[in-house]
């Protein structure tokens, strides 16, 4: 009788003889794979083991990113508003180390289009836009396998706007690398990538974009209010209206409020 069996490195990403690769196994790894095979002699009873190894396997790159808008309802912001801000997550979904490519972009479609867009990295790491810490993004950002980013979108709302209308902003990232550009997911780049030998190959999402807004809410203005003040009545405690001590004086105040939004009145005495 002879028993084969076939044993393999699964923690490096291969089961048996199939070269099944493990999720997120980084680029540049090596992977080993061994296989085993224990025979029973017949004749003579006794029992033997022979090996043999195949040629190591060095991942490559495999480039994907994610883009995600963080606001989940549009921003409410005021015609004339200035460093107005759109919350993104950029996340390195592949499985090296990679530079991205981010534009912002007003869309068309829309009822206006915000001004003077920037684009500002979270450089605190507070998750709110500080334009004193915040640094803009002028050059590609790197981010290590599944690192994330936190990216501020800044724009101004035009003076003109009006209540209910709608700016969409998109955020859009890109790899870097050479010759990602207009290729087809699967494709090998020779000579890329990172910490591999073996090149980079264009995942399913090497650019990726989402969308945010900034809507025009209820417009606020200034409250103007009209305020008079006169003598309704006086009684002194003869029955006269003379000003003596001991005269009562009413007073009519009358508050007309010319223009508001939202407008509560106080009053006070003096």
């Amino acid at each position: 009788m002879k028993t084969m069996t076939k044993t393999a490195l699964i923690a490096a990403g291969l089961v048996a003889s199939s070269a099944t690769w493990a999720v997120g196994t980084d680029a540049g790894a090596i992977i080993s794979n061994t296989a085993t095979a224990t025979f029973d002699d017949p004749t003579t009873g006794n029992t033997g083991t022979t090996s043999a190894t195949a040629p190591d396997i060095t991942v490559a790159e495999l480039i994907n990113v994610n883009v995600t808008a963080d606001d989940a309802t549009p921003v409410s912001t005021q015609p004339g508003d200035t460093d107005q801000v759109l919350t993104y997550t950029v996340t390195n979904t592949g499985n090296g180390t990679e530079a991205f490519t981010l534009d912002a972009a007003n869309l068309a479609g829309d009822d206006l289009d915000a001004d003077n867009i920037t684009i500002y990295a979270d450089t605190d790491n507070d998750g709110v836009f500080n334009p004193a810490n915040d640094l803009p993004v002028t050059a590609d950002i790197v981010l290590d396998a599944d690192e994330d980013v936190t990216i501020f979108v800044v724009g101004d709302i035009p003076a003109t706007g009006v209540t209910g209308e709608e700016a969409d902003v998109s955020l859009t990232a890109t790899s870097a690398t050479p010759g990602v550009a207009g290729a087809t997911p699967g494709t090998l780049i020779p000579g890329q990538g990172t910490n591999t030998p073996s090149g980079a190959v264009v995942g399913n999402n090497p650019t990726d974009t989402d969308t945010g807004t900034f809507v025009v809410g209820e417009i606020l203005t200034d409250a103007t209010v009209d305020i008079t003040k006169a003598i309704e009545s006086r009684e002194d405690p003869f029955g006269g209206t003379t000003d003596i001590p001991g005269t009562v004086v009413t007073y009519l105040i009358t508050v007309t409020a010319v223009s508001y939004t939202h407008l509560r009145a106080h009053e006070t005495d003096s």
